[in-house]
């Protein structure tokens, strides 16, 4: 529990064709619609596993996600409690 892990903040994920990927350059711009009117969805993930909903703000002049929901149920193995040991293979 005391080690630094790597979380991605993700705003949008679209699919888009291998042809449109290879063909772009730089300055080409990928269109993402526009879901809210409010702040941005985003979800913040380790590695492939997402572990919160929020949306994005700013707090002190730097931009900042609001945890909305928890995604990980609390008997993930992706979880642990300090109070209970975790036992690994």
């Amino acid at each position: 529990m005391e080690t630094d892990a790597e979380l991605q903040a993700v705003l949008e994920e679209q699919t888009i064709p291998l042809s449109q990927l290879l063909n772009m350059k730089p300055g080409m711009q990928i269109l993402f619609p526009q879901k809210t009117q409010g702040s941005l969805p985003v979800t913040l993930q380790s590695s492939q596993t997402p572990l919160f909903e929020g949306h994005l703000g700013q707090s002190g002049g730097k931009a900042a996600v609001k945890i909305d929901q928890r995604l990980v149920p609390d008997d993930s193995p992706h979880t642990h409690s300090p109070s209970e040991p975790h036992a690994y293979d």
